[in-house]
């Protein structure tokens, strides 16, 4: 088994660079009944000692979201694997799920399955000797932040303002109609005391409008408050059509578009 103990050790010294939240026992559990089997061990552990909301292994898969979405194609044509990322091109790294002892990594491309020649731990190594290569620069997580776009379908305007820490800061301005039609609108608003915007798309035929929220959130505060766990989890309960776009952690400066 993977000592992830010992890996939690290595990292230590990478504390301003690295960023981690666990997942809890239930939120495994829950994860498991939504993909249908249980994990393979090792990634399990992965999961519980460092979650998907994590920068120090690329490649692995870092929204949950993502993870159910693309697990949820893979099962449609091979239901003994599990996606876990991919190498940045156009080959998903997946994992066999029958209780075997090889962490073995294999890509799907297509609906093919290769076997590469690295496993599971290789890719947590490799990652630990990037890391600890005094050469080689990353970024401080101070100028990291949570990249989100909340998106909200309703016909009640209105309810968003109370049911976010959200202030109307100025009128509507109409940006125009696109050739397909669609009417966008913005205007100024605060969010939890930040000025931002609140975009608005609506369309005849739709049978409401959907507004949009391009939100950062510093790592700082993901790991004091949550704020966009909180908010996300408020707004899917209340809005049935209602999604997070998820960018991921990225430097700060990132703009959203």
């Amino acid at each position: 088994m993977i000592n992830y103990q010992e890996i939690r050790k290595r990292l230590r010294p990478m504390q301003d660079v690295v960023f981690y939240i666990p997942l809890s026992e239930d939120e495994v559990v829950e994860l498991e009944k939504v993909i249908g089997f249980d994990f393979p061990d090792y990634y399990r552990e992965f999961l519980l000692h460092f979650g998907f909301q994590q920068d120090f292994v690329p490649g692995l898969f870092t929204s949950k979201e993502e993870f159910i979405e693309q697990n949820g194609y893979l099962k449609e044509s091979m239901a003994d694997y599990l996606m876990i990322g991919d190498n940045g091109g156009e080959d998903f790294w997946v994992l066999r799920t029958e209780k075997v002892r090889s962490q073995r990594v294999f890509n799907w491309i297509g609906d093919t399955v290769e076997k590469t020649d690295f496993n599971f731990e290789d890719l947590i190594d490799y990652a630990l000797e990037q890391l600890e290569d005094f050469d080689i620069e990353f970024l401080n997580n101070a100028d990291k932040s949570w990249c989100v776009q909340f998106a909200i379908t309703t016909t009640d305007e209105a309810s968003l303002y109370s049911t976010l820490p959200l202030v109307a800061d100025g009128e509507w301005k109409s940006l125009g109609k696109s050739d397909a039609g669609v009417d966008e609108s913005i205007r100024d608003i605060k969010l939890n005391n930040q000025p931002m915007s609140l975009r608005r798309l609506n369309y005849d035929e739709w049978s409401a409008p959907t507004y949009f929220i391009d939100y950062k959130e510093s790592i700082d505060s993901v790991m004091r408050h949550g704020l966009i766990k909180q908010w996300t989890a408020i707004l899917k309960d209340k809005y049935p059509e209602f999604d997070l776009i998820d960018y991921g952690i990225l430097p700060t400066d990132f703009e959203m578009e």
